[in-house]
């Protein structure tokens, strides 16, 4: 994948994950807590997804798109191209 390509799909995910962060805090301001705990499970398993199957392995093949200051590091594992590879 070309990093202009790798960055709009970043972006597009940050947009993602801050949507999901708002499922979270409006549910927290309107639902039970049994519900919000439901939510945020939902939430959770979505983000553990995305990071696992999308931005971690963009990550791993473009280092230099990782936000500044985030101390963040993709874990160990297929870039995005490697995973494509074994999907053909």
């Amino acid at each position: 994948m070309d990093k202009d390509t790798a960055k709009q799909i970043i972006t597009r995910m940050v947009t993602c994950i801050n949507n999901l962060s708002e499922v979270v805090q409006i549910a927290h301001a309107s639902c039970g807590e049994d519900e919000v705990r439901v939510v945020r499970r939902g939430v959770g398993h979505v983000l553990s997804e995305i990071q696992d199957r999308l931005t971690d392995p963009i990550y791993r093949e473009h280092p230099d798109l990782l936000p500044e200051g985030m101390g963040y590091a993709p874990l160990e594992g297929p870039t995005l191209s490697e995973l494509a590879t074994k999907i053909g």
